[in-house]
C-alpha cells in the first residue's frame, strides 16, 4: 500500500506546529519504501500537487474540536469527508472541505482514501513553542502513525 502522508500547520504559531513536528519526527524513523512524508505548510490544496498516485494520503495537523489539549482526534476517511461545512464562503475552507473540493476536482482523488491525526491544540500564538500536552501527543501520533504503516 502506497500512503503520503502530509503535515499540515505553520510551526511558528505554538502548537499549530503539531503536525509538522509529527513528520519531522517520521523523516527520522525508518519507513517502508511505498510511504511519503511532506509538508504542506497551512494549504491543504498543495495535497494537489505533491500527490504522486499514492492510494492513501494520511494528515498529521492540529483539529480544534473543544477537547482537552494535547486530545488526539482520529478521524477515518468517511468521518472525515461527512464533517459539514460550518460557513457559506470559499475564504476559510474546513479540512474535510478542501478534500471534498480536490476529490470533484481531480477525478483520481476519488479513489484515495483519507485518514485524520488531529491533536486538540492548547496555545495557537505566534511565536509560541508547542505547549506540552501537544507535544507529549505528538510523539504518540508519529508512533501511531509508524505502527499503523507496518504489515
Amino acid at each position: 500500500m502506497s500512503v503520503l502522508v502530509v503535515a499540515v500547520g505553520n510551526p511558528h504559531a505554538g502548537d499549530d506546529g503539531a503536525g509538522p513536528t509529527a513528520a519531522a519526527m517520521l523523516r527520522w524513523m525508518e519507513l517502508p519504501e511505498e510511504v511519503r512524508v511532506v509538508d504542506l505548510h497551512t494549504d491543504i490544496l498543495a495535497l494537489a500537487e505533491a500527490w504522486r498516485g499514492e492510494e492513501e494520503v494520511w494528515i498529521l495537523d492540529t483539529v480544534a474540536r473543544g477537547a482537552p489539549p494535547g486530545t488526539i482526534h482520529r478521524l477515518e476517511h468517511e468521518e472525515l469527508l461527512a464533517l459539514p461545512q460550518h460557513h457559506a464562503h470559499v475564504h476559510a475552507l474546513s479540512l474535510p472541505e478542501c478534500l471534498r473540493w480536490l476529490r470533484l476536482a481531480l477525478p483520481p482523488f476519488e479513489r484515495v482514501r483519507f485518514r485524520v491525526w488531529g491533536i486538540e491544540p492548547a496555545d495557537l500564538t505566534a511565536g509560541a513553542r508547542l505547549s506540552f500536552a501537544v507535544a507529549s501527543s505528538v510523539r504518540t501520533v508519529a508512533t501511531e502513525v509508524l505502527e499503523a504503516l507496518r504489515p
